[in-house]
């Protein structure tokens, strides 16, 4: 499942954005009514467009002089050099780009390994919309899906620790965003997660907020809580190059690593200038 940084989240928040338009088209004198929403027309489109051009790119590798595709897990075993599954020898080059991606990162949550939750990709590939959705995180990935699962329908809460959304953007955004989303949604606020249930129909979330205990109940339970580069599944530590505290790679403006001649993709990196 591609990135939420890809395609398939754009596509479907720009069909979150029209539906929006139409549910606020009242404020300019238009008065519509919505007969129905093909959630399968509206997200399968997304993915095979995704699909396509990833066939697209590994042909043009194939075509590609001086280009070898090695498939299957590669780790590195010390500066410059990398091991590949399969592949006897050791690889090495004078000028290497980490561009492994990332994954989703889960808080330690009690029953969570055992609750049927969803990552925002798992979440964007769901055959049916759901009822009630709660999404627990405040970042980017806590505001793009509930703008698309609220714009087709579904009821949604979003439980965050903090006391505003979007702490990473400009405070009066951040303040401004948060608001926004409090009229749209059922926003949770300095919310602490206590538990989630192990393998039930009906995902009840306890809570403790300044207010007191809570129970959330919902159909499907998403947690956006951010995401972690794969630095670790690589063995960028046996390169010396200097990770911080949730595994990004220390680079300069230029995104070169701390090792002259291996640099980092920009979701890898975590700048020291």
């Amino acid at each position: 499942m591609p990135e939420p940084c890809y395609i398939p989240s754009k596509m479907l928040i720009h069909c979150a954005d029209v539906m929006q338009t139409d549910q606020n088209a009242t404020a300019f004198g238009i008065h519509a009514k919505l007969e129905s929403i093909d959630r399968q027309f509206i997200v399968q489109p997304a993915f095979e467009k995704v699909y396509a051009d990833a066939a697209m790119i590994k042909k043009g590798y194939r075509q590609s002089e001086n280009v070898e595709v090695l498939k299957g897990h590669g780790r590195f075993t010390g500066p410059k050099i990398l091991a590949a599954e399969g592949f006897d020898e050791e690889l090495t080059a004078e000028t290497i780009l980490i561009a492994a991606g990332t994954l989703p990162w889960l808080p330690d949550i009690p029953n969570l390994d055992q609750s049927p939750y969803l990552t925002f990709d798992e979440a964007l590939g769901l055959p049916e919309q759901p009822k009630r959705l709660s999404v627990i995180g405040g970042g980017y990935i806590a505001a793009q899906s509930p703008h698309f699962f609220g714009a087709l329908g579904t009821e949604v809460n979003i439980i965050h620790r903090r006391g505003q959304m979007r702490r990473e953007e400009d405070n009066d955004v951040a303040r401004r965003f948060t608001k926004v989303y409090q009229r749209r949604f059922n926003l949770i606020l300095g919310a602490q997660v206590k538990r989630v249930p192990a393998q039930s129909e009906e995902i009840t979330v306890e809570v403790t907020t300044p207010d007191g205990k809570r129970s959330i109940p919902s159909d499907a339970l998403l947690m956006a809580t951010g995401r972690v580069p794969n630095t670790d599944i690589l063995e960028v530590a046996h390169t010396s190059e200097a990770l911080n505290q949730r595994g990004y790679i220390n680079t300069d403006k230029y995104l070169q690593a701390s090792v002259p001649g291996i640099w980092a993709r920009a979701i890898l990196w975590g700048p020291t200038c």
